[in-house]
């Protein structure tokens, strides 16, 4: 039995900055995410690393620059997820705070109407 595949929130303020972010980067390395964040509707977070609850990260890579977004599951049991922080080259203190704001907004949205 094969699963519905995973489809983004298009209509979150988060996913506008995201689009912007990712149409100023090279061409080489926004095929390269674009890739990763097909594999993510494909297969689901879960093949990232979890670091929340509903939250995911997600990493991809293009020569010497590694791109990396966290993303959550927008209702739990359903197959939405929200793009909720992104960034390159990654440094731990950088994520740390990404997935604190990560969960804020996650609740956030959990919790509009």
């Amino acid at each position: 039995m094969r699963h519905a595949r995973w489809r983004w929130i298009t209509d979150s303020r988060e996913w506008e900055s995201f689009e912007t972010w990712r149409a100023a980067l090279p061409r080489n390395d926004r095929a390269e995410l674009e890739a990763g964040l097909k594999m993510v509707l494909s297969r689901g977070p879960q093949h990232g690393e979890r670091v929340g609850d509903d939250l995911f990260k997600v990493y991809a890579c293009c020569g010497r620059t590694v791109y990396w977004i966290i993303v959550g599951t927008a209702r739990p049991r359903e197959r939405h997820l929200l793009m909720l922080a992104w960034g390159k080259n990654p440094m731990k203190s950088d994520i740390d705070a990404a997935v604190a704001e990560a969960a804020k907004q996650l609740r956030q949205w959990r919790n509009t109407p």
